[in-house]
């Protein structure tokens, strides 16, 4: 177990279940998670510590599964985790990210149509905002507190290999870790993060635009593309 300061790691779908499934074998009667639906999200860079959150309330929750059979109370290990500054190994850097302040602005209900514009592109890909991005990305999405059908701003590049091409582009607060990363002269810094086939880009250069209530400070931005098929049934774009 980590005393301090863990540094957590995305957990895709296959590592969250299997962690899921061995924590159902573990937890008994008397555990505070006992009955209570929970999902992994992440897990330390370090030992076997597993990140959770509450389907109820959202709360979040450190366990350190024993990967043995049923145990006696209180293990597996369970704590509360109430900093909102967690710490994310993405690539060869860390990433510093406020959860709460996150979630609490993408909560808002957005100002504006969908990522902020009412054209047929945006409207079209607003149509599939259920399906993109992918289950994947809205997982760490969901860790980093970010609302995956809320983007700050979506860009429409085109057609491309039989869909349309879109730029989506989020925000969250957040900063890098200046022990983990070389700041250039302007203290800037971009790091490439690949989730399957999914290419995500997260730097400090730049902030939302206006009129999305994502005004944070410190501020990364997270940005990506997305090929979605045209579903609307007016005429599809060129």
């Amino acid at each position: 177990m980590c005393e301090t300061d863990p540094t957590w790691v995305s957990a895709d779908m296959l590592t969250a279940y299997s962690i899921e499934s061995q924590l159902g074998k573990e937890i008994g009667d008397g555990h505070p998670l006992d009955g209570v639906p929970f999902t992994v999200l992440a897990t330390c860079s370090a030992c076997d510590d597993a990140l959770i959150e509450i389907t109820k309330t959202g709360q979040r929750m450190g366990v350190h599964p024993t990967w043995g059979e049923l145990q006696e109370p209180p293990f597996p290990a369970s704590w509360m985790v109430g900093d909102p500054w967690l710490a994310l190994k993405v690539d060869d850097a860390i990433i510093r990210v406020d959860v709460d302040s996150t979630k609490l602005a993408h909560d808002k209900p957005f100002p504006h149509p969908y990522a902020g514009c009412s054209c047929e592109n945006c409207e079209n890909l607003g149509a599939q905002q259920e399906v993109f991005p992918s289950s994947d990305v809205r997982r760490w999405f969901r860790l980093l507190g970010i609302n995956p059908s809320r983007p700050s701003e979506v860009v429409h590049l085109g057609p491309e290999q039989g869909g349309h091409l879109y730029w989506m582009i989020y925000h969250m607060r957040g900063r890098f870790d200046e022990d983990s990363v070389a700041l250039d002269l302007y203290g800037f810094f971009t790091v490439t993060y690949q989730i399957n086939d999914d290419s995500i880009t997260i730097t400090n250069k730049s902030g939302p635009p206006p009129g999305a209530g994502l005004e944070f400070h410190p501020i990364l931005k997270v940005d990506l593309m997305v090929i979605a098929p045209w579903v609307l049934d007016c005429p599809e774009s060129t």
